[in-house]
């Protein structure tokens, strides 16, 4: 506070020309502090000094104090109508706020005073694209570069633009030249791996995670994405490593200050937790990694989501199956269950893939037996929605797999909870399949369920994992380009030994899929006895 104080006192000898310059030297040294009292005490001596406002908007910004910033830009707009840079700086820190369509309007006011102002055009384009609005802002961002065509930031919000509208190859031509304009640029690099992972196109992916990476080293997003296209091609000993970066993007949340444990020391008489950290399926696929800590001899207390407490207390060797939210024992280690495969070392070739290793309890056995009657003809459970929050296009719609359902000789059961109002309507016509619907209270429900079944299609969803937990036979069409743990190229799941894969042949082409699940479904009808494993896993 002394420095700030004989700063301020100085900065009284000086003229207001000098003190400006030398707020404006400590505010280019970072010393932001001793900036902001300089024009704090220029601006009480001249109050009408526009420069000093805007400029003190910017540091209050980098302080990440936007409140105070917006006044300081609003005041340096009172004393300058026209002053077009402040008015851009004022619509970037109402962004910063989420006050978007206030943001536009101020950056609308800069292009009335100064129509070839590209910067400003750079921001409405950005602020349509956070409403939704990608088409309009995509018209932002061409006339940006009508002014200036070398504007590597326009090129990349514009193939930012370009691909939420599905415009794939126009969106990789302008990350690929926001790249030439500026091949430091990351978040180009980063972006175009993302869109050529959506094309099968790993390698070329995994060159421009590394170039993002190479350029920002910290640039945790690139790190993880990287991550996800080794795994899928196999490198696990890279792609487990990397994946650990997705703690520095807040997606595991530590449950105390336990420390982490990653495979080193001794575990006897120790305990560990293991807790959840992403989707249901997630959980599922990783919960299998619970018994072999135990085996080196720990404690183990699994937390997991409330819906699947009941179920994973199955699983071998845990010691307590906490839900999320209910208060834990004491414990000595704590690890996220998507870092066991890093932890254990995981490599392709040594996957615990010993099935079944979730087992329904008994009394739901007996409490659905009645409704799915053993013997007949083979019973298929199907689930063809997945959790589209993340756009993943995962879902089959119901009316491209209703010939399924209508297929003789065999009986359905729908392993969906929520079912759709249009999808049960197109249920009861179709009138012999069993929805049990709202009556799963949890994955106990429906794990008794799959158990009786012969059969279970399923999406990507947590259902097709709880089918390859439980040891049973599990068709799963995968769209094109499809999640880490799938792999690339395969009919097999390492993951999951009773698993067949029947993959899009290109993206969107369900009705390729279709056609092979109803291929195999018409062999498996006419056979006259149930439907085994062994058959199951024969079948072209």
């Amino acid at each position: 506070m002394t420095q700030h104080r004989a700063s301020g006192a100085a900065s009284a000898q000086l003229t207001p020309a000098e003190a400006f310059r030398q707020a404006v030297s400590l505010h280019q040294l970072g010393r932001l502090p001793e900036a902001e009292q300089l024009y704090r005490a220029l601006l009480a001596r001249v109050p009408n000094h526009a420069d000093a406002q805007n400029n003190l908007g910017h540091l209050l910004e980098a302080l990440n104090r936007p409140e105070e910033a917006v006044r300081a830009f609003a005041k340096a707009i009172d004393i300058r109508p026209d002053f077009p840079e402040a008015l851009v700086n004022f619509g970037n820190t109402l962004q910063t706020l989420g006050r978007h369509r206030e943001a536009i309007a101020r950056y609308a006011s800069a292009l009335r005073l100064r129509p070839e102002f590209p910067e400003a055009l750079l921001n409405i384009g950005n602020a349509l694209q956070i409403l939704g609005r990608n088409a309009e802002a995509v018209a932002q961002y061409e006339q940006a570069l009508a002014l200036r065509p070398d504007y590597a930031e326009a090129h990349y919000h514009l193939a930012c633009a370009l691909e939420n509208l599905g415009r794939r190859d126009d969106a990789i031509s302008h990350y690929e030249r926001a790249i030439a304009i500026r091949p430091d640029y990351p978040q180009p690099h980063n972006n175009l791996g993302n869109v050529l992972r959506t094309l099968n196109r790993y390698e070329e992916a995994i060159a421009h995670f590394e170039q993002a990476c190479a350029i920002k080293p910290d640039f945790a997003q690139a790190q993880w994405n990287e991550a996800a296209a080794r795994l899928t091609l196999g490198d696990f000993k890279t792609g487990w490593q990397k994946y650990e970066w997705r703690r520095m993007l807040g997606v595991v949340k530590p449950r105390g200050p336990h420390p982490m444990w990653l495979g080193g020391g001794d575990l006897r008489g120790r305990t560990v937790l293991l807790y959840a950290e992403q989707g249901l399926g997630d959980t599922l696929q990783f919960a299998r990694y619970s018994t072999l800590v135990a085996r080196r001899g720990a404690r183990v207390v699994l937390e997991v989501q409330p819906e699947l407490r009941s179920l994973l207390t199955s699983l071998p060797g845990v010691f307590q199956v906490c839900a999320r939210g209910e208060m834990l024992p004491p414990v000595d280690w704590q690890t996220p269950l998507l870092s066991l495969p890093y932890a254990l070392g995981t490599t392709l070739e040594t996957i615990p893939a010993e099935v079944p290793y979730l087992f329904p309890a008994r009394e739901k056995l007996a409490q659905w037996r009645s409704a799915i009657e053993a013997g007949g003809a083979p019973t298929i459970g199907i689930k063809w929605r997945a959790n589209e929050t993340t756009g993943s296009n995962k879902s089959i719609p119901l009316e491209l797999i209703r010939p399924l359902l209508l297929m003789p000789g065999l009986k359905f059961v729908a392993l969906e909870r929520d079912v759709l109002e249009s999808d049960a309507r197109m249920l009861r016509e179709l009138g012999d399949v069993f929805v049990p619907g709202d009556r799963l209270r949890d994955f106990s429900d429906t794990a008794a369920i799959v158990a009786m079944l012969d059969l279970v299609i399923s999406v990507d969803t947590s259902v097709a994992h709880l089918a390859g937990a439980l040891g049973k036979p599990l068709w799963l069409p995968l769209q094109f380009a499809a999640d880490f743990r799938w792999l690339q190229g395969r009919a097999d799941c390492p993951w999951y030994p009773s698993a067949r894969l029947f993959r899009q042949a290109s993206t969107g082409d369900w009705a390729g899929v279709v056609a092979e699940l109803t291929e195999g479904l018409r062999r498996v009808a006419q056979r006259s006895d149930p439907v085994s494993p062994v058959s199951l896993a024969s079948a072209p």
